[in-house]
């Protein structure tokens, strides 16, 4: 196979599903406080399939490639959730001191 096939093959499709376990993993326990689930769910998956394509090139004579670009897909969906996070509670934040601020 050639390598864009490879990439496809062993880096794209499991960081896919990495990113889509913990969104899944997401969604069951309630972390989501919105409806915007189709942004979010796009912004996960399709970043995690292409970080792990990327970086999984490096790792591309390696036995534990697909675990490894699993792992990667899961890494970035975790890391998008954490900044979600914080930044949903800077803004959470100023909102209040703003509102405190009117009074």
């Amino acid at each position: 196979m050639g390598m864009f096939s490879n990439m496809i093959l062993y880096g794209f499709i499991p960081g896919l599903f990495g990113g889509f376990a913990l969104f899944l993993y997401a969604l069951k326990s309630s972390l989501y406080k919105n409806n915007k689930l189709f942004r979010k769910a796009l912004i996960e998956l399709i970043g995690a399939s292409i970080t792990a394509s990327f970086i999984s090139l490096f790792f591309v004579n390696s036995e534990f490639l697909v675990a490894i670009s699993f792992t990667i897909g899961l890494s970035w969906s975790g890391i998008i959730m954490i900044v979600r996070k914080k930044v949903t509670k800077l803004i959470d934040t100023i909102i209040c001191e703003k509102l405190a601020n009117d009074e």
